[in-house]
């Protein structure tokens, strides 16, 4: 009778390629939810990104972002000091649907459709001035805090309505110019 003789077995140490870290930089938790791995034991690939992942997203927030501020301070600027007849009444009413619709798109991430988006913010304005025509603020018992009286506003205008339409129409073409301009770039 023959001796069965145990086979050597091959080394089980992982080889550095397929070698589980936890480098911060390719770890599961870093890239979850932007394409990269999805388990710290899977082995551990280079991340592959398309159009509607993380760093392009987070690039368009950080654009939204930049153009919302710079828009907040023109809202600001105009505010505090100019006193006419046509910029501090209407001007400022044309940017305002711009501030909320940077603001909504960085938040959602900018991956959206612009034009459902565009309209929103314009039924959203529509919406709170009508809200002004009932006195809301009083209705709601903060009529005396004066910062939320400017915020949301206390007289209803027809005006209001065609500077928020003007905004958005502005806002639309503008987003229309942008695709088309993308469009022939990109081919």
């Amino acid at each position: 009778k023959k001796k069965k003789t145990a086979k050597p077995t091959k080394s089980r140490v992982p080889s550095p390629q397929t070698q589980t870290t936890p480098n911060p930089k390719r770890n599961a938790a870093h890239f979850r939810g932007c394409g990269g791995v999805s388990s710290p034991t899977k082995k551990l690939k280079k991340p592959q990104f398309n159009k509607l992942q993380c760093p392009i997203n987070m690039k368009t927030r950080l654009t939204y972002l930049i153009i919302f501020i710079l828009l907040v301070a023109i809202e600001v600027c105009i505010a505090l000091f100019v006193h006419d007849s046509i910029i501090r009444p209407y001007g400022g009413d044309v940017i305002v649907v711009w501030v909320i619709y940077c603001l909504v798109q960085m938040i959602l991430g900018g991956n959206n459709n612009h034009y459902i988006i565009a309209i929103a913010v314009m039924l959203f304005a529509y919406i709170v001035e009508f809200l002004q025509m009932i006195n809301i603020v009083d209705l709601l018992g903060m009529g005396h805090i004066h910062f939320i009286k400017i915020l949301v506003g206390s007289t209803f205008s027809i005006s209001d309505l065609v500077c928020y339409s003007l905004g958005t129409a502005a806002m639309l073409a503008g987003i229309r110019l942008h695709k088309k301009k993308f469009v022939m770039r990109n081919g």
